[in-house]
């Protein structure tokens, strides 16, 4: 019996405000104090220099999960975004992403 080790264990936040925040920063090349701010405008209070700690942590493993895939209609007679292919990537949830063509704070 094998259990997989909760990287989120022993945060004060919940995994979806870690996940917000680190996404927040890379997606949208947003300052670290720009992300303390929009945060503390949804009323969550936390320091820009505990969101640089997550993105140390979790960077890694969000910026990994953020891939281009083909739309399911392409048959690959065409290369690039002109013959049928469609940008979209996989939002970071903790587990194994699923391909969406946009990123919705209520999946996770």
């Amino acid at each position: 019996m094998s259990t997989s080790i909760n990287p989120y264990r022993g945060f004060r936040f919940p995994a979806a405000i870690i996940n917000e925040a680190v996404r927040l920063y890379h997606c949208f090349s947003l300052s670290l104090r720009e992300v303390e701010l929009i945060l503390a405008a949804r009323g969550i209070e936390v320091s820009y220099e505990t969101i640089r700690e997550w993105d140390l942590r979790f960077g890694r493993d969000f910026a990994n999960t953020l891939r281009f895939c083909d739309d399911p209609g392409n048959d690959g007679s065409s290369g690039g975004f002109g013959g049928g292919a469609t940008a979209m990537y996989f939002p970071f949830t903790g587990g194994r992403p699923e391909c969406v063509s946009e990123f919705s704070m209520g999946s996770t």
